[in-house]
């Protein structure tokens, strides 16, 4: 049997789509991008040519995986039952996307993205959970990302009143790129543990580095067949596809 090709009916668009399309190809834009071709987006390189570790962040990331979801299984068996995001822009836009498509896996953590300083959000979080059986993640690429910083404090405060100041360390986890003020701190305030992010790669386009990663392993995302489907797309959009 031959398996009919469904088409997606984009309507009104379609004209617009098509000439995109065409646009692209005539452009060699594909290619130019696995070439780490700067002016795809702009006439000068800066902030581009250092930020295009997307494009093969998944093959790094697979080795990590074993790492990753031994890690969710500790913080599973140590009775989190939630997990508290603390980030700004990109460094949280994935983890949000990721746990509202799939959800927490069976007995996982819930995962929690506090993106804002407003004090009745902040009050809504701190309702919802435990505090001591919580694990805050501090995500920020630059480290220095003033709201992340500040709900850190406020949530350490929180912590040491019911826990100590000596056990207050491993409710807290953090993604950062290396040597940043973000991750000296966790190492002073010892943090259960510090991911250094691939420095390439910008907020936005995180989803597939820890920043998008940890947060699904810890919550029972298989990440083993997100990094799989991210493989075949990479082959469909090779530099010698047509």
């Amino acid at each position: 049997m031959t398996a009919a090709r469904s088409k997606t009916n984009i309507g009104i668009y379609e004209a617009d789509v098509r000439a995109t399309l065409t646009r692209l190809r005539d452009a060699d834009v594909i290619r130019r991008i696995w070439r780490d071709d700067y002016t795809v987006w702009k006439p000068k390189p800066t902030e581009i040519t250092n930020r295009l570790g997307w494009l093969v962040v998944n093959d790094l990331m697979i080795e990590q995986v074993p790492m990753l979801q031994s890690f969710a299984q500790d913080v599973k068996d140590a009775g989190f039952r939630h997990v508290v995001l603390l980030g700004m822009g990109g460094s949280s836009l994935s983890a949000v996307v990721l746990s509202r498509v799939f959800g927490s896996g069976n007995q996982y953590p819930e995962l929690i993205v506090l993106d804002s300083t407003l004090p009745e959000s902040v009050q809504a979080v701190v309702q919802a959970i435990d505090p001591a059986l919580t694990l805050f993640l501090v995500s920020s690429k630059s480290g220095t990302t003033t709201e992340p910083l500040i709900l850190h404090a406020y949530f350490r405060d929180l912590l040491e009143k019911g826990v100590g100041k000596e056990k207050v360390g491993h409710n807290f986890i953090a993604i950062t790129d290396a040597k940043t003020p973000l991750a000296t701190l966790a190492q002073e305030k010892g943090f259960r543990q510090i991911f250094s992010n691939p420095p390439d790669i910008g907020g936005r386009y995180s989803v597939l580095s820890y920043f998008g990663l940890v947060p699904a392993a810890l919550i029972g995302i298989d990440i083993t067949a997100l990094l799989q489907q991210a493989n075949r797309m990479q082959s469909t959009c090779a530099s010698n596809v047509p």
